[in-house]
């Protein structure tokens, strides 16, 4: 019986060992090896395809089995405790319900009775039947067995001493030439000297290596002899360099503790329409929008109308008011030279290396809106600071930009991933030195950046892997859309915040990268486009000055060479596609005949005078005097700003729009208190200018606000009336009179001593207006007087010195009256006016002036 009673311990013992190994060890197993198995945020389907379509890692599988191991395991648990509380209640025992019957409940059941069965039975022991024993327990490691991996036919199991063996790919991640140098010679920007030592050496397999990018497992590389180094830090990580590439399964870091940034996000530019910029962008598109005025400046043809290119797109427009009002960064911020400029954390902007990186991946709702951001601020740098190029296949340019197709020539859209890859291997065999341990010749500019945005694809990783491992020191690069374990991946929220990363992308959570919607991103390419120089005579450009004016839909007119000796002629009909197609609406006004005495402007009756055709004046004439005070020197310039937008709104404005173009960063909860403020002073300062004979020169009522036409009259309001009156006119003596009146009232730029944004539209819109007006007296002298045409269009050269149309009319009126010595002159004065704004002749303007500058 001792025997029969011992058995029973024992199975009881085993039962109770195995029961708490089944629902205590398990989910204990499951939480300390393997943690949380689902991810923090719902996948997408960018996500969802990408796991799909790459190969299986060892994270995956296992939160695979976790995923199925706890529902099992939740299961056993229920039955366990249905079945201990059926053998727990009093006898007779009621009937097991059959709702459970299954292999769990087999096992439960029987783990149960057993227990139950020795709990019961067992007796207290008699103390001398029980001998004592020391027990001595002792544990054995349990080791898992090593599995060899399969290796190629030929290749040893252990390479030689001096040589390598390229390792199998491991959890997505290939071996590469540059991992090989890192590991072995201890920097990855030695992998040229693997590849010329081991160039066209056959392999195991009986391959050879002829291309870089193209190692296979088993190989047999030879080491050149040289002392390992440590490898370089990489310039991510800020404060501390990151550690060497691991080869270890990517692993998604905690969500940050808040998870919506603050509202105002510090350290960037929130715009209306959602896009995060930073400030790095708003300089380099307020360069970019400078160039782009100035070339529509040289380009325009005068007397076609055009317009539709002087205000800017509001995303140009809010850059380009945040440039002028934001203050300037602080000198001493070393992350923004260690890389990209990519985001800001913590109220800092944070710079990321996206070449040292080795490609950078992008998931998440926000990702799109970040590779747009990137996309715009290479390109915008590319046109100011840097030389860059960017690579996108087409399916990827149609996910980021629709169908757009006014794209900057640095942004590079090709048919395929596969192409981009061939062009990014061709370029890396070019920048690959041929003697790695040669010093480089001082020679050229350096190579561009050749930057990669795609979406990675599983039959081409292994050739992206390695052409941005290998490519990593020599200006080559990648921004993936979608998860990249060989470099570095972010998920990134709709807001642009980044909640997980891989390890080696620690220090980019919780940073809040830059976005850029779709209608945004094609308003900034549209002006990289425009700000480019033309590379080729431009087929879409108007006739010149002395020409009529052709259609913007209509074919390119020929031109005629300088030698014709016909020069322009006079009897040409109006071209019924002329100028006014694209002009902005104006105010309908009936026609009117010019009076006989409207050679010259009545003096103003009114006591003041504001002039802002060139630098603004006020000038004050008392009605009992003929003397003339100059009241400007006591406005301050916001106050000069007032009068002179009201000058140019004849009518007057709503105080919502005055003082938004104004003050632009005015606070929201009080956005007229500047307004009211300035305008308290500037009545303030003209009572104490004029000893309070003139105490306000402006009316409002309702909101509504404008200059007092009883108090002042405005050089400005002059011109306009004399342009209305010249479009409607008919007569051409009386047509040319009123022309004539046109070149003599205009002074000078509109307000030209201003530099607010909002001066410049109309700036260059009235100066359009003159030279439109003096086209069309041009054409109506160069028959009858041609000499006074020459005059008048150098008179036109120095109103707007950069205009190549105005130069080409110059030279063919030259030749013409047979001044053929000043036709080279005359290209000279134009190809070094154009070089003070970094700009040469067209190609159009050279071929005209050609003949006479090799005669």
């Amino acid at each position: 019986m001792p025997t029969h009673g011992l058995l029973h311990a024992l199975r009881g013992l085993l039962a109770a060992a195995l029961l708490a190994v089944l629902l205590a060890g398990i989910p204990w197993g499951l939480i300390h090896y393997i943690g949380w198995p689902l991810p923090h945020t719902l996948p997408t389907w960018a996500e969802t395809e990408a796991v799909l379509l790459t190969p299986m890692s060892t994270t995956f599988l296992l939160n695979t089995l976790a995923c199925v191991l706890w529902p099992v395991w939740a299961a056993f648990a229920y039955d366990v405790t249905r079945t201990a509380l059926h053998e727990a209640r009093p006898l007779p025992h009621p009937p097991t319900p059959s709702t459970g019957a299954g292999p769990l409940h087999t096992l439960a059941a029987m783990l149960v009775g057993a227990l139950t069965l020795t709990l019961l039975t067992q007796r207290p022991p008699n103390p001398a039947d029980v001998a004592p024993a020391a027990v001595a327990a002792t544990s054995t490691p349990f080791e898992h067995p090593r599995v060899e991996a399969a290796r190629p036919a030929g290749a040893p199991l252990d390479a030689p001493e001096g040589t390598v063996r390229v390792r199998l790919p491991h959890d997505g991640i290939y071996d590469s030439l540059w991992r090989i140098a890192e590991r072995t010679l201890g920097d990855g920007n030695l992998w040229p000297r693997i590849y010329t030592l081991n160039h066209n050496r056959p392999q195991p397999d009986g391959r050879t290596l002829t291309n870089p990018n193209l190692i296979r497992p088993g190989w047999i590389l030879h080491l050149p002899p040289s002392k390992p180094r440590q490898p370089p830090p990489r310039t991510n990580t800020p404060a501390t360099p990151s550690p060497s590439p691991d080869t270890t399964p990517p692993t998604p870091s905690p969500p940050p503790a808040h998870d919506t940034p603050a509202p105002d996000r510090p350290g960037g530019i929130s715009l209306p329409s959602g896009a995060f910029v930073g400030i790095g962008l708003a300089t380099l598109i307020t360069a970019t929008l400078l160039t782009a005025r100035r070339r529509h400046r040289i380009h325009y043809q005068p007397g076609s109308g055009r317009r539709d290119d002087l205000t800017p797109a509001p995303v140009v427009r809010a850059l380009r008011i945040a440039h002028d009002t934001a203050p300037p960064p602080p000198p001493d911020d070393a992350r923004q030279t260690q890389g990209q400029v990519i985001g800001v954390k913590a109220g800092q902007t944070l710079a990321w290396n996206l070449a040292r990186s080795k490609g950078l991946g992008l998931t998440g709702p926000g990702a799109p809106d970040a590779t747009r951001a990137l996309l715009v601020t290479l390109l915008a740098e590319h046109q100011t600071t840097r030389h860059i190029e960017l690579l996108v296949p087409a399916p990827d340019i149609l996910t980021l930009l629709g169908n757009e197709t006014r794209r900057p020539p640095a942004l590079h859209v090709v048919d395929t991933l596969d192409t981009a890859l061939d062009m990014m291997e061709a370029e890396l065999l070019l920048r690959t030195p041929s003697d790695p341990d040669a010093r480089p010749a001082p020679a050229g500019p350096p190579a561009a950046d050749l930057i990669l945005i795609a979406t990675p694809a599983p039959h081409a990783e292994r050739r992206l892997q390695s052409v941005l491992d290998n490519g990593s020191a020599l200006g080559l690069a990648g921004i993936l859309l979608g998860p990249w374990h060989p470099g570095d991946t972010a998920h990134v929220r709709t807001d642009g915040t980044v909640t997980t990363t891989n390890p080696d992308a620690q220090h980019l959570t919780g940073t809040c990268l830059f976005t850029l919607p779709t209608p945004d991103t094609r308003d900034l390419l549209t002006l990289l486009h425009q700000a480019q120089p033309p590379r080729t005579a431009a087929a879409d450009h108007h006739a010149d000055v002395a020409e009529h004016p052709a259609s913007d839909q209509g074919p390119a007119r020929p031109r005629r060479p300088l030698t014709n000796g016909a020069g322009p002629r006079a009897d040409q009909p109006p071209d019924p596609h002329d100028t006014e197609q694209d002009a902005p609406p104006r105010p309908p006004s009936p026609p009117t005949e010019l009076p006989e005495t409207a050679d010259r402007p009545a003096p103003p009756r009114q006591p003041l005078h504001l002039t802002v055709l060139g630098p603004t004046r006020l000038t004050h004439r008392p009605p009992d005097s003929d003397e003339h005070t100059d009241l400007i020197t006591a406005l301050v310039p916001k106050q000069r700003e007032i009068l002179t937008y009201l000058a140019l709104h004849r009518d007057g404005t709503r105080r919502e729009t005055l003082a938004a173009a104004l003050w632009p960063d005015a606070p929201q909860d009080h956005p007229y208190n500047a307004f009211h403020a300035t305008l308290s002073q500037l009545r303030r300062a003209l009572r104490t200018a004029t000893h309070d004979a003139v105490t306000d020169i402006t009316t409002h009522a309702h909101g509504h606000y404008s200059l007092d036409h009883h108090q002042v009259t405005v050089d400005l309001w002059h011109l306009q009336d004399a342009l209305d009156t010249a479009r409607h006119t008919t007569g051409e003596q009386h047509h040319r009179t009123t022309l004539e009146h046109v070149v003599t009232l205009y002074t000078g730029d509109f307000a030209s001593d201003l530099t607010a944004e909002w001066t410049e539209a109309p700036r260059e819109a009235l100066r359009r207006d003159v030279l439109d007006a003096i086209s069309s007296l041009v054409r109506i002298l160069r028959t009858a007087a041609p000499e006074q045409a020459l005059a008048l269009l150098e008179h036109t050269r120095t109103l707007d010195p950069y205009n190549e149309a105005v130069y080409r009319d110059i030279g063919r009126l030259q030749a013409h009256l047979g001044h053929h010595d000043a036709v080279p002159r005359t290209l000279t004065l134009l190809t070094t006016t154009l070089a003070e704004i970094d700009a040469r002749p067209s190609p159009e303007t050279l071929s005209l002036f050609q003949p006479h500058a090799d005669a």
